[in-house]
Order: C-alpha cells, then sequence, then structure tokens
C-alpha cells in the first residue's frame, strides 16, 4: 500500500514536471479578441407596452416602435403608418392616444389575419441578427399598411352602399383616388348582393382604367358567374381595359368554348377589343375555326381579324386548313379572310390560295380565293426581324420623316461668323 502512494506521488511528481517543461517550451498562448456585448432587441417589451393599463405607458411603445420601423416606414409606398407617426408626436394628449390606439388595432388585426408570419417576424426581430431583423421590419410594415388599407377600403365600399348621395359620392371619389389599390375590393363588389352596389362598383372600375389591369384574370372568372347581371359587369368593366386585359387572354379563349352563347360573345368581344396585344393566342384561335359549332367559329374569325398581321404565326396553321381535302367549304373560306388580313405576311399561302381559286369546290370559294390571292400579292413584304443585338429596320413612314428633318436642317442658314 506504502509502495503503490509512493509510486503514485513520483508519477504526479514526473508528469508535473513534464508539464511544466512543455510550458516553458510552448509558444505564448494568442489572446482572444474581447466579445462585444449582444444589445438585447427592445422589440418584445414595446410589444407587451402596447397593452399596458396606463394610456401613456401604450402611447411611448407605440412611439418608440414607429421610430424603430422609421426608416421601412418611409421608404414604404403606402402612407398610412407614416400618417399614424407623424400624429403620434401630436400636442395633445388625446390625439397621441388616439393615434397610439390606431397602430395598436392595425397591429393586432395584422396578428389577427396573418398569426403565424407575424409570429416568425416577432422572434427574429427579437434576434441578434442585424440583417434578419431589418427584413422583418421592411416585411411587418408592408402587412401593416396592407391591414390598414384592407380596413379603409373596405369601409369606403360600405360607405359606397349608402344610399345617400352625400356619403356615397364622397366614398365614390375616394375609392377612385385610391386607384389600382382598391380594384380588388371592387372587383369583389361586384358579386354582392346589393344591385346598386355592384353598378357603381363597376364604373369605378371603368374609371379606372389601366389602373385596374392587375384585376382582369379575376374580374374573367366572373364571366363565369351564375348571374348574368355579375357577368355583364365584368365583362363591360373588361372591354374598357382593352389591351391592359391581355394577361388573361387564355380565359378569354377558353370561354369561346363555353356552352352559354352569352359568355362566348362577351369573350369574343373582349379578345376584339385586346386586339393584336392576344395575339399569342393565333395558334387555338386557328384551331376553332374548324370547330363543330359554326357559332365558335364565327367568334374566332372576328378575333382573328382584329389581328391583322400580328397573325402571322398562325398562317402555316390556315394553310393546312386549306390543304384539308375533307375540310368545309366554310372553315377555309374562314382561313382565307384570316390570311388576307394578315397580309404580305401571308404570301407562303399564296400557292395554296391560287391553287382554290381554280379548283375549289365552289364558285363562292374560288372567288373568295381569287380575290385574296391578288390582296396579299399586292400587300407589301412585312419587315425583317431584326437579329439580335440589330435595331429594326426603318419603316417607309419613318424614313420620310427622316429625310423631312434633313431637308429642314439644310434649309436653316448657318450662323454668322
Amino acid at each position: 500500500m506504502r509502495f503503490t502512494l509512493v509510486a503514485a506521488i513520483v508519477c504526479c511528481t514526473v508528469l508535473i514536471t513534464a508539464a511544466e517543461e512543455g510550458k516553458a517550451d510552448a509558444p505564448p498562448p494568442v489572446p482572444t479578441p474581447p466579445v462585444a456585448p449582444t444589445q438585447e432587441s427592445p422589440f418584445p417589451k414595446l410589444f407587451e407596452g402596447l397593452n399596458a393599463p396606463d394610456a401613456e405607458a401604450r402611447v411611448l411603445s407605440a412611439k418608440a416602435l414607429l421610430v424603430e420601423l422609421a426608416a421601412q416606414i418611409k421608404d414604404s409606398e403606402k402612407p398610412y403608418l407614416k400618417s399614424i407617426a407623424d400624429r403620434i408626436s401630436a400636442e395633445k394628449p388625446e390625439d397621441r392616444s388616439a393615434a397610439a390606439t390606431e397602430f395598436k388595432t392595425a397591429f393586432d388585426d395584422t396578428v389577427k389575419y396573418n398569426k403565424e408570419v407575424v409570429a416568425g417576424l416577432q422572434k427574429a426581430l427579437a434576434g441578434v441578427d442585424e440583417a434578419a431583423r431589418t427584413e422583418a421590419k421592411k416585411s411587418l410594415v408592408t402587412l401593416m399598411n396592407l391591414v390598414i388599407e384592407n380596413k379603409i377600403v373596405e369601409k369606403l365600399i360600405e360607405e359606397l352602399a349608402n344610399p345617400d348621395p352625400k356619403i356615397s359620392a364622397p366614398a365614390a371619389e375616394k375609392l377612385k383616388a385610391m386607384g389600382e389599390d382598391a380594384a380588388f375590393h371592387l372587383v369583389q363588389a361586384l358579386e354582392d348582393e346589393r344591385i346598386g352596389l355592384r353598378r357603381l362598383a363597376a364604373d369605378i372600375l371603368k374609371a379606372l382604367g389601366p389602373k385596374a389591369k392587375g384585376s382582369a384574370s379575376d374580374l374573367a372568372f366572373l364571366l363565369d358567374n351564375d348571374d348574368k347581371n355579375v357577368r355583364r359587369n365584368a365583362a363591360a368593366v373588361l372591354e374598357n381595359l382593352g389591351p391592359d386585359a391581355a394577361d388573361a387572354t387564355d380565359d378569354f379563349v377558353n370561354y369561346l368554348s363555353h356552352d352559354e352563347k352569352s359568355v362566348r360573345r362577351m369573350a369574343a368581344n373582349i379578345l376584339k377589343k385586346i386586339g393584336p396585344k392576344a395575339a399569342e393566342s393565333t395558334g387555338d384561335l386557328v384551331e376553332l375555326l374548324t370547330d363543330d359549332d359554326k357559332n365558335i367559329r364565327a367568334l374566332s374569325t372576328e378575333v382573328l381579324l382584329t389581328f391583322g398581321p400580328a397573325a402571322k404565326e398562325g398562317v402555316d396553321n390556315l394553310v393546312l386548313i386549306l390543304e384539308d381535302e375533307e375540310g368545309d367549304d366554310d372553315s377555309k373560306d374562314r382561313a382565307i379572310r384570316v390570311l388576307t388580313a394578315i397580309g404580305g405576311a401571308a404570301k407562303p399561302a399564296l400557292a395554296e390560295i391560287k391553287r382554290l381559286a381554280n379548283e375549289g369546290k365552289s364558285d363562292a370559294l374560288r372567288a373568295a380565293a381569287t380575290e385574296a390571292a391578288a390582296k396579299i400579292e399586292a400587300a407589301p413584304e412585312p419587315p425583317a426581324e431584326p437579329k439580335e443585338g440589330e435595331k429594326p429596320a426603318a419603316q417607309p413612314e419613318q424614313k420620310k420623316d427622316a429625310a423631312a428633318k434633313v431637308e429642314g436642317a439644310a434649309a436653316v442658314p448657318a450662323p454668322a461668323q
């Protein structure tokens, strides 16, 4: 036992001595830089302060939050939080309190409608990552402004429905002034059970013009509504949009085959108003020229004729209709009319059109083909497509304008030296 204890002491002594010698040979340790203290986020306490029992404490919390969000509020296109920030420092305590209540209500509503999202933003705002905090601030400001805006628009829509013109007229003007921000809610109002409100909403949407183009798809959806008045109002707004409704072109082409005749007619009228901007649908419309339903053929023809030269991508498929030995004269006649409207870009179809001018099954088809061939041959060649990086070639009218400018410049006498 004694031997073991002595051996252990000797062993420890050797180890300690070796360690000391090692220390002497080792390089000096690299000093560790001091860690900067992490600044605690103020957001958790400020959010909590919005529910303080004391009114002045709520004002202070709301004001401090607005200061923290000041940069994002300034960058936002929406004015609502900025308005609250301006009023939170008012001289009168009641004005400050009202602004704080408005801010709290907006925040509570934002939580109510976006609970999980806001929870994630609050977590980021409570964290130490400054970049994450900045993004969370931006998102929170965006959400709160949208929630405030939605409540304002909903209130104005209700005022618009008021039978008293002293209330409805100012509401209409405010909704017009809001432009695209009000458009979505106005589209929803087109389905309201109050017929008067539907009409007023449609009138405002038409007055908005291009500002309502972001709602084109929502309006297109209403063309399938069971209520014919809803369909009629939506169609009127879409026709008013004209080319600005082009984003919903596919929907309108699909409606050309709708079971309801009135819906087909509405869709065709809208596509005609859109005009060449809907030319991306040429392929689908050419297919409809051979549809079993002659009404659908007629509507497709009407639309394609409004495209004019913009329908040139359909030339090959139109030629296939002309070549089809089993095809009927009606489809061929419609194809010929569309090719004529395309003009010079339809010259690749001339051989088949001339063949029909000689070999067509009916006098009417031969006459139509003969007339079309003459017009297409006389039509000017379309300008060549510019290669990548090249500028489009100048058109004849542009060349005339340029020449006139040169002549005019030459006629101006040089200044005296």
